[in-house]
């Protein structure tokens, strides 16, 4: 091996070219140790950075994902209330129907009543009619009556009367007489 003294004392020896190329050697290694460094230093900066990546993206994912399940609970609730509310629903509709059909068959019962009491207005017309048309015979024959028995009134009053004037002259002649006789006189 060679000393340094030594190693001077060569570089003293080279030529301008080569010692030119060695200076640009010496420069290079000096730039790539400095490269080497940076590129050390890049690297911990890109690992620090990779770690904050990951962590943020951990954080985002935890976030969205706590975000997601949060979300799924409110549907769920939604689809609960939403779920209560159509069995509600179907509920109301199923009285509904049923008070539908109990009211249908109230109106076949109500036009059966209905058809039964138009067979009795019929029937009850016809026997008012009849019940008139009788009336307004016996109406007739009382009216008749009546004329015939004010017509019999005044024939009787008029046979009392002259019964009567006969009877006061049978009696002013014979002033003796009897009921029996009296009766006869009158009818």
């Amino acid at each position: 091996p060679s000393s340094p003294n030594a190693h001077a004392s060569q570089d003293l020896y080279l030529s301008s070219d080569q010692q030119e190329l060695k200076l640009e050697l010496e420069r290079v290694q000096d730039e790539n140790a400095g490269l080497k460094q940076q590129l050390d230093i890049q690297t911990q900066v890109n690992a620090e950075l990779k770690k904050l990546l990951v962590a943020s993206i951990g954080n985002d994912f935890q976030y969205r994902l706590e975000r997601l399940l949060r979300d799924k609970s409110r549907y769920e609730i939604e689809i609960q209330i939403l779920t209560r509310k159509i069995n509600d629903l179907l509920e109301d509709i199923e009285k509904l129907t049923i008070k539908c059909d109990i009211n249908q068959s109230k109106l076949a019962g109500s036009r059966v009543l209905i058809d039964e009491l138009n067979m009795h207005k019929s029937v009850l017309s016809v026997q008012y009619n009849d019940c008139t048309n009788v009336i307004q015979r016996l109406l007739a024959e009382r009216s008749k009556i009546a004329k015939e028995l004010v017509q019999v009134h005044s024939s009787l009053s008029l046979l009392n009367e002259m019964a009567l004037n006969n009877s006061r002259k049978h009696l002013a002649i014979s002033p003796k007489f009897d009921l029996i006789q009296l009766s006869s006189y009158v009818q």
